[in-house]
């Protein structure tokens, strides 16, 4: 079985991650018998397959709840496992922690992100195949690690980010509105809007571009689909768009220079009198979420909030900081708000209400981002403006 066609049953198993994997069906789908597929896996990859969907659930389920705050339950079944104390057993076996130590900052766990085949090319002749696999420090091998389809979707207290977006969204948007997505990750506001709008939608990750592209197989409302850097657009003319959404970029840019080139990009391919949203990570409540809880030392806190942090692939900023870097390219603000106030501080309180008691507190997280002055206590921060 060729290299190329183990490349594509890699990125079928990414795909598909958190979902039943049947070896039957993957061999069929490559045309080929169950043992002549894992014979081919394990002699390219020098592991067979379950261990390699094994490696990447239990990697995938270390950094939703180290990082991403996922209660460990619900880790243990999104990554197939029936009972915490089977998904405890084995994540500790093979983190040399258990799923609740990992959530300490001084805890160490295995990152085992995914295989690329990489084909080396000698005497015009491709001879050598090579797994390999990308850095867990780079942003594309973070994404390709974690869930992003399911992020704002998997519990109530994450939904608050979507729900407070959206609202601000279609409140300033006008109809039938051309709209660019470009840092659209899965496709989650993306395909919302297509229902009102003409959407096209990029990404800087492949993985998030292909999981787009199978969704809108089934549901075809996008334009077109791309994946490319939100600082180099070229393939879009100048004012493409009446909409520009750049919902994910600024995360991870700690170059002012490249900030800089990011919003410029986005205003070029935007029409004259066109919106502009950005969103970004807010110093404040990323400081007080680490510290209450218990996320990373205090020290390591410290040195991110001065320094914006060089220290993982997150950059965080302020509303004020925000302010000056669009306003700096001329753009004229509408909207500068937090979307997620304090939900960290009581994420399990929120998962557990009734929809009586959630639908209320959607209602206050509505009049909360209203509330500039307390737009420091979000994780995450939306500006929007004109052209």
């Amino acid at each position: 079985m060729e290299p190329i066609k183990i490349q594509k049953v890699i990125d079928y198993i990414e795909e598909n991650l958190t979902d039943d994997l049947s070896y039957d069906a993957i061999a069929a789908m490559m045309a080929i018998s169950e043992a002549d597929l894992q014979r081919s896996f394990k002699t390219i990859t020098g592991m067979t397959i379950s261990e390699y969907i094994r490696n990447r659930r239990l990697s995938c389920a270390a950094i939703a709840i180290k990082n991403e705050n996922m209660k460990i339950v619900d880790a243990a079944l999104l990554y197939g496992y029936q009972t915490a104390e089977g998904f405890g057993k084995a994540f500790k076996q093979y983190h040399g922690c258990t799923p609740l130590e990992a959530k300490s900052p001084e805890s160490t766990i295995r990152y085992f992100n995914p295989v690329v085949i990489k084909l080396a090319k000698r005497g015009g002749i491709l001879m050598d195949y090579e797994p390999h696999q990308e850095k867990a420090d780079s942003v594309t091998a973070y994404y390709d690690a974690s869930d992003e389809l399911h992020r704002l979707t998997r519990s109530k207290h994450a939904y608050l980010e979507y729900f407070v977006t959206m609202q601000y969204l279609e409140k300033v948007i006008p109809q039938n509105s051309s709209i660019l997505d470009c840092c659209a990750g899965t496709g989650v506001y993306a395909f919302e809007l297509a229902k009102k709008h003409r959407v096209v939608a990029s990404d800087l990750s492949g993985k998030h571009v292909r999981q787009m592209r199978e969704i809108q197989k089934g549901k075809p409302v996008l334009e077109a689909v791309y994946q490319l850097d939100v600082c180099r657009m070229d393939c879009f003319e100048d004012e493409s768009f009446d909409v520009v959404l750049c919902l994910g970029a600024l995360y991870h840019i700690f170059s002012e220079e490249a900030r800089i080139k990011a919003v410029q990009e986005c205003k070029r391919v935007c029409k004259k009198g066109g919106i502009l949203a950005f969103a970004y990570l807010n110093k404040w409540g990323n400081f007080y979420n680490g510290m209450i809880n218990n996320l990373k030392s205090m020290e390591q806190l410290y040195r991110e909030f001065e320094s914006g942090n060089n220290e993982d692939i997150f950059y965080r900023t302020t509303a004020e900081e925000i302010e000056s870097l669009c306003g700096g390219q001329g753009l004229e603000c509408i909207d500068n708000i937090g979307v997620d106030h304090l939900a960290f501080l009581s994420s399990e309180k929120i998962d557990a209400m009734n929809e009586q008691e959630y639908q209320k507190i959607l209602e206050y997280q509505l009049k909360a981002s209203a509330e500039r002055n307390i737009a420091g206590t979000s994780l995450h921060g939306l500006w929007i403006g004109k052209k």
